[in-house]
């Protein structure tokens, strides 16, 4: 036996091999894509058993020449499955074959050569459209379709290769053994391509499938970061998308309050009503398998409509599970059916697995957290009510025997005495009063601090607050801004009061405000205990107070930084702290004065102001506001 011969048998058992296993295939799933196949592979097992069993005889060459004829027309049927054939080349393949068939069984052997140019250019021009198509699949598909895709379209350029290989032999004379050498090696190729494209082996598929997963797996990884359940669907979708190269894919979770499942990347119900329960995803999710279908509006018409607004054709679903219970469904939809389907169904039903602990890990995670938050809001909740009832009833308490001493002394006829008493009890009223304030701030929240603003001088109100307290030592010049000057005097008086506590007795505060640019800068300076660099910004919180604070003598409720933060944000402005020039802390308020740099014109409309213009100097860097409001007092 030749070598020659020993690799046509061979092509000739892989060519049995690979129909065997497709027409099993067909049986088992009876789709039209599967059955297309079968008989594709089917008209090749006949050619190779009459040429093995009634080799030369004229009949059955007639019939081996039909068959060889039919495979063009098969093989564009296996392309229309999973993507549309042009109308037009389908017509004319199908012309092609029907005057082949008659110009085969009626013409006398040897056919004239037009007509042998004429029915091979058919099958090279069939079968070069169909790799152009399996290639081009390919290049959008992932894993194992994408090699097995790749593999048909090698298997079918041998087959157009093999004609043009009898096309050249039957024209061009040449020596006999290039020629079978060339048809074998073609036959070969062919056999080898459908091999692998339409019967490879399951481990094999698991290869080609695995860096797919890695991919996936990668994507979940980052996914899970996500901040919201909509955001980490919305990534596994769209990962499951790009990895099955379909146009949509759609997580559902289970409601189990509605009784169905939503996906929460759309907020609301794929399926609505009764209708919902038909849906095959709800029946992925009852049954807890995987289900395929080529046609959902066939095998699902109550959802008929949904399916045709969507362009949806084929469908493929599977359950989500987590230790044995359903959390939801994943389905992936397609607008033509994937011709290696069973790949998706396994690789899906693979990939649930991981996709279901995701976000089941997700949930649980934001559960914790949910959970956490609500102990730190009620243990806030508790310090703060504790250090209320505890800064109200200090001033109540010297309120009462302020009262009682009075009672006595006017009893007494004590009048100057009477009247200290009285100046005291009218401060600690005041500062109960300006406690329920900030608690009645604190409580409309949500509707804002700050009035209608209108341009004030704010060194203006700094310095009539800085007289207030002692040791304030005050620099500024006049200065416009926006401001609601009522708020902005409780911020000054809020950030002395604090400079004032938390400093030892008799060291200076200072109160300076500036116009550097377009802002109004405002900075108090104490030399206190000063506030770590990690506090510095949690003190603007709510019911906050640094740990340093915590520690000495000095009482508060948190609030008076908070609404400080709040009233200068409202104003359009910032507000930071920094550590000062000799210990304690700086606080350093920046305000816009855009309102203020606004004139007037004779026609009642507002032009800008002209502004002074600095001059560059070369090697000098632009320093910050707070830095330039501050060179002054270098």
């Amino acid at each position: 036996m030749t070598l020659a011969r020993a690799l046509s048998l061979f092509s000739d058992a892989i060519l049995l091999g690979v129909f065997l296993s497709t027409f099993i295939a067909a049986i088992r799933t009876r789709r039209q894509a599967t059955i297309d196949i079968a008989l594709f592979f089917a008209a090749g097992a006949t050619i190779v058993a009459i040429s093995l069993i009634w080799p030369g005889r004229p009949i059955a060459a007639k019939f081996t020449a039909v068959l060889l004829l039919a495979w063009p027309v098969l093989l564009l049927r296996i392309v229309h499955d999973f993507t549309r054939v042009a109308p037009v080349m389908m017509i004319a393949s199908v012309v092609s074959f029907v005057l082949s068939v008659a110009a085969v069984l009626l013409m006398p052997a040897p056919l004239p050569g037009g007509v042998t140019l004429a029915i091979l250019g058919y099958i090279i021009i069939s079968n070069l459209y169909a790799t152009a198509r399996f290639a081009d699949r390919a290049r959008i598909a992932q894993g194992s379709r994408k090699r097995r895709k790749q593999a048909v379209a090698v298997g079918t350029t041998f087959l157009a290769l093999l004609f043009v290989v009898a096309g050249a032999k039957t024209f061009i004379p040449g020596s006999p053994d290039i020629y079978t050498l060339l048809t074998t090696i073609c036959s070969l190729g062919v056999t080898i391509g459908y091999f692998l494209g339409f019967a490879p082996p399951a481990l094999l598929r698991r290869g080609w499938q695995y860096p797919g997963v890695v991919t996936f797996i990668s994507t979940l990884n980052r996914a899970a970061g996500s901040h919201s359940l909509s955001e980490l669907v919305g990534s596994i979708e769209g990962g499951l998308s790009v990895a099955f190269g379909t146009p949509r894919a759609a997580i559902a979770l289970w409601d189990a309050e509605n009784e169905r499942l939503v996906p929460p990347a759309l907020g609301q119900p794929l399926f609505s009503g009764e209708q919902a329960r038909s849906s095959l995803g709800y029946r992925a999710f009852i049954e807890r398998r995987p289900i395929f279908v080529d046609d959902a509006s066939t095998v699902d018409p109550a959802n008929r409509e949904t399916y045709e607004r969507n362009h949806i054709t084929a469908l493929l679903t599977a359950p989500l599970i987590v230790g044995g219970t359903p959390i939801g469904a994943v389905m992936l939809f397609g607008d033509t059916p994937p011709l290696f389907a069973e790949d998706d169904i396994s690789t899906l039903t693979a990939l649930s697995a991981p996709v279901a602990a995701t976000i089941q890990n997700w949930q649980l995670t934001e559960e914790r957290a949910a959970a956490a938050a609500f102990e730190e809001s009620l243990a806030l909740e508790r310090d703060f009510l504790a250090a209320a009832a505890h800064e109200l009833r200090t001033p109540l308490t010297s309120i009462l025997g302020e009262a009682q001493l009075l009672g006595r002394r006017l009893a007494a006829d004590a009048i100057d005495r009477a009247r200290d008493n009285a100046t005291h009890i009218t401060l600690q009223a005041t500062r109960m009063r300006d406690l329920v304030n900030d608690l009645l701030s604190v409580a409309r929240d949500s509707s804002g601090f700050v009035d209608e603003l209108e341009d004030d001088d704010v060194f203006a109100i700094a310095n009539a607050i800085g007289h207030d307290f002692p040791n304030v030592r005050i620099e500024g010049e006049p200065t416009i801004a926006p401001i609601d000057g009522r708020r902005m005097g409780q911020v000054i008086r809020n950030l002395l009061d604090n400079a004032s506590k938390y400093s030892p007795s008799g060291t200076p505060i200072d109160l300076r405000v500036h116009r550097v640019l377009d802002e109004v800068v405002i900075e108090v300076e104490d030399r206190g205990i000063g506030i770590p660099v990690a506090e510095r910004t949690h003190v603007f919180e709510r019911f906050v107070r640094g740990a340093s604070t915590q520690h000495s003598e000095t009482e508060g409720m948190g609030l008076g930084l908070y609404l400080c933060h709040r009233i200068i944000t409202e104003h359009g402005g910032t507000i930071r702290i920094e550590s000062g020039s000799e210990g304690g802390s700086l606080f350093i308020i920046s305000l816009p004065t855009s309102r203020a740099d606004q004139d007037v014109d004779e026609l009642g409309m507002s032009v800008p102001a002209p502004r002074e213009l600095q001059p560059e100097v070369a090697g000098t860097t632009q320093t910050s506001s707070a830095e330039a409001a501050a060179a002054p007092l270098a």
